[in-house]
């Protein structure tokens, strides 16, 4: 079983809010940044990749072969 997927809010006594997220690998946690933002109506003002950003959520395969398919 995979790693919990969360998204970890710190609310400012200023009303700012910091996001990080955890356990959400790729690409897939710029996309729930973006869903936080807009269930917040919010913007990002600043941001930095965690090593999980870099580490992705599928492996592929890939066949090779020769032009004449042998």
């Amino acid at each position: 079983m995979g790693e919990k997927e969360q998204i970890l809010l710190t609310i400012g006594t200023d009303g700012s809010i910091q996001a990080e997220t955890k356990g959400i690998k790729g690409e897939k946690c710029l996309q729930s940044i973006s869903a936080l933002e807009d269930m917040l109506d919010a913007i990002t003002v600043d941001s930095q990749y965690t090593q999980e950003f870099y580490e992705s959520t599928t492996s592929q395969q890939m066949k090779l072969g020769n032009h004449d398919n042998t």
